[in-house]
């Protein structure tokens, strides 16, 4: 992942989403995610305008935010980003939002290896400590040779923010082995399972050495040839 803060390669996005209308995901809040997408930019004001929403409860959660999460996907690369709080405006005669540019961009390449997932009889973890000093433990979801999908009930976005980098974790993959690693947060989504809220967190791992990456290629190779007898 790779964070964009040169105005120029900004704007240079944000026309290209608008170019092609791109769906634009918005979440004014964790359990809100509202489809919009780029109807024009402006870069002499910076600021760009963006498709209304479908409901007032949608319009309501939007004008109520502090600030708008959004995402969007082009070619091979998924972008995240921050809007300030958009002001109501009209556009071809209809409403519609208009937001300042955002300060920087967060590019997230498309994944590049097969990730496969543990049998669900697989008690595989993840050991994090957070910046707060706190030690939590997060199921493993999915693996491939260059990340892991985390899964958690107790631990949200809110401790865990995309861009974070964790140093040093230990992942315990059981009879396979265990090993400590560099991650970073590129991407997070929460599923609901009846009442119960499930983050997903998805984790490239950072300044891994060949050893390592020898090592999780067998672990893939040993679980794919489980999953399959």
């Amino acid at each position: 992942m790779e964070r964009l803060s040169d105005p120029g390669r900004i704007l240079q996005i944000l026309q290209d989403l608008a170019r092609v209308r791109t769906r634009l995901h918005l979440q004014p809040a964790q359990e809100w995610r509202v489809a919009s997408c780029f109807l024009s930019v402006d870069p002499s004001r910076g600021t760009c305008v963006l498709a209304w929403c479908r409901n007032g409860l949608e319009l309501e959660a939007i004008l109520n935010a502090s600030e708008l999460a959004a995402s969007a996907s082009l070619g091979d690369s998924t972008f995240h980003f921050r809007f300030a709080t958009p002001a109501v405006t009209r556009f071809d005669g209809g409403p519609a939002f208009l937001a300042s540019f955002p300060a920087g961009i967060y590019m997230v390449p498309r994944r590049r290896h097969f990730r496969v997932r543990p049998q669900q009889d697989r008690d595989f973890r993840c050991q994090i400590l957070l910046s707060d000093g706190q030690f939590v433990e997060m199921d493993v979801a999915d693996l491939s040779v260059s990340g892991v999908g985390l899964r958690s009930m107790r631990i949200g976005p809110g401790q865990l923010p995309v861009g974070t980098t964790i140093p040093q974790c230990r992942l315990d993959l059981g009879d396979l082995g265990a090993m400590k690693l560099a991650l970073q947060v590129v991407r997070h989504r929460k599923t609901w399972h009846g009442n119960e809220a499930h983050n997903h967190f998805g984790c490239r791992f950072d300044q891994m050495d060949g050893q390592s990456g020898k090592w999780l290629q067998r672990v893939v190779f040993a679980l794919e040839l489980a999953g399959r007898q």
